[in-house]
């Protein structure tokens, strides 16, 4: 069933699309690459570059769980086993 509020509507669309599931797969995984791209003896600005990414990532994903609530409400949200996962 489909929200009453045509905002709360727009951000389920969003929020239930392939694309957006895709997108959030490129994030976890260009997170990923990050993370795994540290190594011993790195140099500051590396490493500078690398921390901003992922507070970027971890922007990324608070606004993901923000839109989920929104567009799913409390109760779909977590139904799901992943969201909960994702939010603690």
């Amino acid at each position: 069933q489909l929200p009453a509020n045509w905002v709360q509507r727009a951000i389920y669309k969003l929020v239930t699309s392939t694309a957006f599931d895709f997108f959030m797969l490129g994030v976890i995984l260009a997170n990923t690459g990050v993370m795994a791209s540290y190594y011993y003896g790195e140099g500051t600005g590396s490493l500078h570059a690398k921390d901003t990414a992922n507070m970027v990532f971890v922007v990324m994903y608070g606004v993901e769980a923000v839109l989920k609530v929104v567009g799913l409400g409390w109760r779909r949200y977590f139904k799901d086993w992943w969201n909960r996962l994702d939010l603690f």
